[in-house]
């Protein structure tokens, strides 16, 4: 287990938009009794984090849309503007940073960050 401070110089009010938001998908996606997983993984010039659920994630072909501006993964009944996903990947990428989706290991949908330390 990693012990000491990482220290990264971002904007913390946009850093807790992505952060808030990707919380938000999980929770509004994921049936009751659904898992969340959040890992940190510090770099020597990077931090990956990595949000994993166990929602009903979207198929391959999904993925590489979703941060498309108002995209919504069909036939999902959640209230949503399609825009939160296209506005993390806008903060991520002011920040230097990377952010990529996958299907997760609990089923759903895996959202790994990297940013720069």
């Amino acid at each position: 287990m990693h012990s000491s401070p990482i220290f990264a110089q971002v904007d913390v009010m946009q850093l807790t938009q992505v952060f808030n938001n990707l919380f938000d998908n999980s929770i509004k996606y994921t049936h009751e009794g659904g898992q969340f997983n959040l890992e940190l993984t510090p770099g020597t010039d990077q931090l990956e984090i990595v949000f994993s659920d166990s929602s009903p994630g979207p198929n391959q072909g999904e993925l590489l849309k979703l941060t498309q501006r108002g995209f919504r993964v069909p036939g999902n009944s959640a209230s949503g503007s399609g825009l939160g996903l296209h506005i993390c990947a806008d903060i991520i990428q002011a920040h230097e940073g990377d952010m990529r989706f996958d299907v997760s290991v609990l089923g759903g949908l895996s959202v790994t960050l990297n940013l720069p330390v």
